[in-house]
């Protein structure tokens, strides 16, 4: 993912061939567009052009939600980057009252341990700091460390992706994703109890998740776009 990896104006340039792609497929208004218009912002904001970014957040985010509704993970994200390119071009109030909208939805809507959640909870406490609210900013931030210790308590866990972000990451590279499960199971089975593939089978079947924080996502390349990309 060349966001992750700081190289923001070759994923610029990915998106904007995915924008380009489902235009030409879908014509009209659809999802995977609007996404990939968002997802461009978001490397607007990378590259420090927070005007551009605010352009295109302006003109496309109210269509997303009115396509997808205002509690879709996608609008949610909209609305984090939104929040925090107007922070970056100096519209502080304007920022606050989005960021702090955004905060009570994310955290609704996933829980506080979700990538989503921790992401909004640190954005919220930038907010809250630059309006000299230090206690709570404070309090904010000591949350997301205590969720991010957790997470990174494991040689093997080195970048986040949610459900969302892995699904993004998997059409963006030509996958068609066919399933995606969030909080499927532990991050560990770790146990001081003995763990039996009986008990292993009955949790994985099992239509409720208690501990669950690890994704199941299956995918396949994705025909059409791998011919065009090709």
């Amino acid at each position: 993912d060349h966001r992750m990896l700081g190289q923001f104006s070759s994923a610029l340039e990915l998106d904007e061939s995915i924008a380009h792609t489902w235009e030409d497929a879908g014509g009209g208004d659809d999802e995977r567009k609007l996404s990939a218009y968002m997802n461009m912002a978001r490397d607007y904001y990378g590259m420090g052009a927070y005007q551009a970014g605010l352009g295109l957040i302006t003109r496309w985010r109210t269509r997303l939600q009115q396509l997808v509704g205002p509690d879709h993970p996608r609008v949610l994200l909209a609305g984090r980057t939104y929040a925090i390119t107007l922070r970056k071009a100096g519209h502080l109030v304007e920022a606050a009252e989005v960021m702090r909208e955004n905060h009570q939805r994310v955290h609704l809507k996933f829980g506080p341990v979700h990538e989503f959640s921790v992401a909004a909870t640190m954005s919220y406490a930038n907010v809250l700091r630059e309006a000299d609210e230090l206690d709570e900013a404070l309090a904010n931030i000591e949350d997301a460390v205590r969720i991010y210790r957790e997470y990174f308590d494991d040689y093997t866990h080195r970048t986040i992706y949610s459900d969302i972000s892995m699904c993004d990451f998997l059409q963006a590279n030509t996958y068609e994703v066919l399933d995606c499960r969030p909080r499927f199971m532990p991050l560990t089975i770790k146990s001081r109890l003995k763990v039996s593939p009986l008990l292993i089978r009955l949790y994985l079947a099992s239509p409720v998740k208690p501990l669950g924080k690890q994704m199941l996502v299956r995918a396949r390349p994705h025909v059409s776009l791998a011919e065009n990309k090709g």
